[in-house]
């Protein structure tokens, strides 16, 4: 092989030069290079490994463009999907295996990822620090794109796991502001919002509320976990500067929490941050979403009353309480004076006249 080109380099070329044109579709060019692949031999670790030594040097030359073109976004929209064909490939034949094994089993076996996708996710964590900005973030929109390709159930064995976690915490810190958002999508599956020590979900709640840029910003709201620990911060940009970032917490309110698991006092904070704020692309997210949910809660809980009020329990008639019967002066009495509770004593008859004596 040396300096000279070989059979399998010059296959490679001629598939990274034809997936830049537009007639040429993605899917064709992913099978292109499966036949290459296919060539290769199936127990041959030695050529597959010599494929993908020169398929990341081929790699390396879209990475490195400084200026962003469509041609550069086809090549590596091709590179993460032939990547990814590999496990579409594996879930396919484990479906095609015995289905009788027990659930524990097959919790404790998990799949592995295949060895030219694991050996692409490798390739690009250990080039993560390139001096190029435009390599580092191409490097991370890859990275996105392969995990986004593998699916919601996809799993990885805890080094590779550990691997992302630290070097995308590391682009966290990078002084790009498209990189810092592209390594927040990366560890938008590695968070646990449960975990209130969770260093994942500590640094996007630093970056939603310190970051300088909107659009780092904007992404971590759009992907940080709704839990009770986020939501006091996430209801906190509704009040940010930046149009596009309050529109995104808004729509984090009205997508991801339920209306009723917000305080009275946190839903007239939202309303009335929503309904008066000068931006109108936030006022109609409030009218068409959250507006909408708090008032079919407030018809419900009105036609609740409503029904207790109309109850048969309380559609009885009431019935006028009589008191107690007026006293009508008569004699011995005087109108218009209050009279006493004691009673007069009655006035002693007169005495009949003594008879005189003769």
């Amino acid at each position: 092989m040396g300096a000279t080109l070989d059979e399998t380099s010059l296959a490679l070329r001629r598939v990274f030069t034809a997936c830049q044109e537009d007639e040429t579709s993605i899917s064709k060019s992913v099978s292109r290079f499966r036949k290459v692949w296919d060539k290769q031999g199936q127990d041959d670790d030695k050529a597959r490994r010599h494929f993908f030594a020169r398929f990341v040097h081929y790699l390396q030359l879209p990475l490195a463009i400084k200026e962003r073109t469509p041609y550069v976004d086809r090549c590596l929209e091709v590179a993460c999907r032939f990547a990814s064909s590999f496990l579409k490939e594996q879930q396919e034949q484990d479906k095609d295996k015995d289905k009788n094994e027990s659930s524990a089993d097959e919790e404790e076996d998990l799949p592995d990822l295949p060895p030219f996708m694991h050996w692409l996710f490798e390739w690009l964590l250990d080039h993560h620090e390139v001096e190029a900005s435009q390599a580092r973030l191409r490097i991370c929109l890859m990275l996105n794109h392969l995990l986004k390709l593998m699916g919601e159930d996809a799993s990885i064995d805890d080094d590779l796991y550990q691997k992302i976690f630290d070097n995308m915490l590391l682009r966290l810190k990078d002084r790009v502001a498209d990189i810092r958002s592209q390594a927040v999508t990366a560890l938008q599956r590695l968070q646990d919002p449960r975990d209130p020590a969770c260093p994942i979900i500590k640094a996007f709640v630093f970056h939603m509320a310190s970051d300088p840029s909107p659009v780092v910003r904007r992404t971590v709201v759009r992907v940080i976990g709704a839990t009770r620990l986020t939501l006091p911060h996430v209801i906190r940009r509704t009040k940010d500067v930046d149009e596009g970032v309050r529109k995104a917490a808004f729509k984090f309110v009205a997508e991801k929490i339920h209306i009723k698991s917000l305080t009275i006092g946190q839903r007239e904070e939202i309303l009335k941050r929503g309904l008066g704020d000068r931006a109108e692309g936030v006022r109609s997210i409030m009218e068409r979403d959250l507006s909408k949910a708090t008032f079919e809660i407030i018809s419900v809980l009105f036609a609740k009353l409503l029904s207790f009020l109309h109850s048969p329990s309380l559609a009885a008639p009431v019935r006028r309480q009589r008191g107690p019967t007026p006293v009508r002066p008569g004699r011995g009495q005087f109108r218009g004076r209050r009279q006493s509770g004691r009673r007069r004593p009655p006035r002693p008859l007169p005495r009949p006249p003594l008879p005189r004596a003769d």
